[in-house]
């Protein structure tokens, strides 16, 4: 899987949610399916998957190109696309996380657009308001690959800033009186 909004690792959302997004090729989707059909079949049984094949009971694994996976202004997320679907587990605590070598790695330093395994355990839900659906919860993520960054991450190189040149810092600096009034004249 690819991981986007990885600052979900180790940073909870405004509801104190731990929530990565996690983005899979649509070719490697059959173990997510299984783990919905049995949640679904566990907690509602045989008319659980007529009611989920009928729409009834929210999938948590949403097209790549779906709504979802537009911003407000109706541009595609960056990563998402028709090739690939993705889902949003969480967790009530802060999301463990491994290197390849599978020693602890600090969650922080994972980047939006790598790679890499999920510990997940399928879930039903049921809300009044919102009917009944399937979730997962994220306990674990596994660090393999890295790969270009996604969502937003940028990393600046010093050199495209910064003059090479000796600054000095001798001298007068004049600095405008009027505050921020003197960006805007």
């Amino acid at each position: 899987m690819r991981i986007s909004y990885a600052h979900g690792l180790h940073k909870p959302n405004d509801n104190d949610k731990y929530m990565p997004t996690l983005i899979i090729p649509n070719g490697d989707l059959k173990p997510l399916h299984q783990a919905v059909a049995s949640a679904v079949t566990g907690e509602w049984g045989e008319k659980g998957v007529e009611r989920f094949k009928k729409g009834l009971i929210k999938n948590p694994i949403l097209a790549g190109d779906s709504k979802s996976a537009h911003d407000k202004e109706g541009n595609l997320k960056e990563g998402l696309g028709p090739d690939v679907s993705f889902i949003r587990p969480w967790s009530k605590n802060p999301i463990k996380v491994f290197g390849p070598d599978v020693l602890p790695m600090d969650a922080q330093e994972v980047q939006s657009g790598w790679w890499g395994y999920a510990v997940l355990t399928p879930f039903a839900w049921h809300n009044d308001e919102s009917g009944d659906g399937i979730g997962f919860w994220i306990s674990m993520w596994q660090h393999v690959k890295e790969d270009e960054t996604i969502g937003g991450g940028f990393t600046a190189n010093p050199d495209d800033f910064f003059s090479k040149e000796t600054v000095s810092t001798d001298g007068d600096c004049e600095v405008g009186s009027g505050g921020a009034a003197d960006l805007f004249g």
